[in-house]
């Protein structure tokens, strides 16, 4: 009786494609029927309310705790104002707002903005007296679809539909991220992007994905290239997708999955010291290529800043190479950390029940997944974790090495990978 009820759960969450041919070619289970979960998650009635009750999380969270007007969301807002007097004329509007720039002491180019901007300036069409209160019923709702893309994707996929609800449980529950919904800041929609990405990942690992069209990676191109057009840490999209596809060979090529593990954190390893040594000494780059934050960065690393204006994590600096690294690898260990001086008790109590549950999920996830060795479906959900780890990575090392920012913001495009990941270690 128990190996019958244990029979019965597994097969209640049994990915679609277990019933399907497999990529080797050899006959697999046949079963013309679809699974429970499937049928779950294909169920438009189900996926609507599944929708509607984030819609109402989040826009709880977004109106109660909010709205509210950053520094960075004035600025955008009058940036996106002026844009709209200039009737989309970009040629002009980059060309005569530096009086605006210089108002909000903003060093930044505006071009890595421009799609955010545009998006704000939806929000002062539609709703010209509050449009506040529309960006954050924007945040929300596409928060919520993009999120349930996310579920369905996952509970179809190799991982199965438990960590699916799992994945939701832990966007709902995490302050770090939602509290973005509230403010006018680009953070929620960003996030929303990362997890967009992360779902067109998931797919590329699956068996019976069409090895032959290169319309989907250029699809994945297109929107990591956009992506640095929205906030400038876009980039980083770019450096993730070229290593998704280097995982995706990898798995195409029959590469054993631990050797591609040691691969990809050497490849990461590698991109740390490189980066830091390029940071120490600007000068290897040609024609003075980045000069100017090269030099910022530089300037914050030699005295021993780790995290951007929180004093408490300065250590002490150097010029020599060793001291550089020092700080970039200490960088590294607080891209994770999740409390600060500053924060409130309430503030404290909320992460330290949340990050180490989350963290140490995450380890076993990506250890129980990459330790697999037979050719089910926990050896596909090793390779999606190994994806999802090169997210993680991708975003950790670019700020070791760059600025780590002083409310860690920077680390919300890793939440929707760190969430897949604990979801398969729990």
């Amino acid at each position: 009786n128990l190996s019958l009820t244990i029979a019965t759960v597994q097969s209640y969450f049994t990915p679609p494609w277990a019933f399907r041919r497999p990529r080797s070619g050899k006959a697999g289970p046949l079963n013309s029927s679809p699974t429970p979960g499937t049928l779950m998650t294909s169920n438009p009635r189900i996926s609507a309310g599944i929708f509607i009750f984030l819609c109402a999380v989040f826009l709880a969270v977004g109106f109660g705790y909010g709205p509210l007007i950053t520094s960075d969301g004035e600025r955008d807002y009058d940036l996106s104002k002026y844009l709209l007097s200039t009737k989309f004329d970009l040629f002009e509007f980059f060309r005569t707002n530096q009086d605006i720039k210089d108002f909000h002491e903003m060093t930044q180019s505006e071009v890595n903005y421009i799609l955010y901007y545009i998006i704000l300036v939806l929000t002062l069409l539609i709703s010209p007296d509050q449009p506040v209160y529309f960006l954050i019923f924007i945040n929300c709702t596409v928060s919520s679809y993009i999120f349930l893309h996310l579920f369905k994707t996952t509970s179809n996929s190799s991982i199965g539909i438990l960590p699916g609800i799992l994945i939701l449980i832990q966007f709902m529950t995490c302050w770090e991220y939602i509290q973005w919904f509230s403010m006018t800041q680009p953070d929620s929609l960003f996030i929303s992007l990362s997890a967009l990405i992360l779902t067109m990942n998931i797919r590329v690992f699956d068996p019976n994905f069409d090895t032959n069209s290169s319309r989907y990676f250029l699809m994945l191109l297109l929107i990591s290239v956009l992506s640095f057009f929205f906030r400038p840490i876009g980039i980083v999209f770019s450096w993730w997708l070229l290593t998704t596809i280097t995982i995706y060979l990898f798995w195409r090529r029959g590469i054993p999955l631990s050797t591609a593990f040691q691969c990809v954190i050497g490849m990461f390893v590698l991109a740390l010291i490189v980066g830091t040594v390029l940071i120490h000494d600007p000068d290897l780059l040609p024609f003075g290529v980045l000069a100017k934050p090269l030099a910022i960065y530089h300037n914050e690393i030699f005295q021993g800043h780790v995290v951007w204006v929180r004093p408490e994590t300065y250590v002490t600096g150097g010029d020599d190479i060793f001291s550089f690294l020092k700080v970039s690898i200490l960088r590294v260990c607080y891209f994770f950390w999740f409390l600060a001086d500053d924060f409130s008790f309430g503030h404290k109590v909320l992460n330290i029940t949340f990050f180490p549950a989350l963290y140490g999920f995450a380890v076993v996830g990506l250890y129980t997944a990459c330790a697999a060795t037979r050719a089910d479906r926990m050896q596909i959900s090793g390779w999606i974790a190994l994806m999802a780890t090169a997210c993680v990575l991708s975003f950790a090392v670019f700020h070791a090495v760059t600025l780590l920012d002083y409310n860690w913001r920077y680390r919300g495009p890793v939440y929707p990978a760190l969430f897949l990941l604990s979801a398969i270690g729990v």
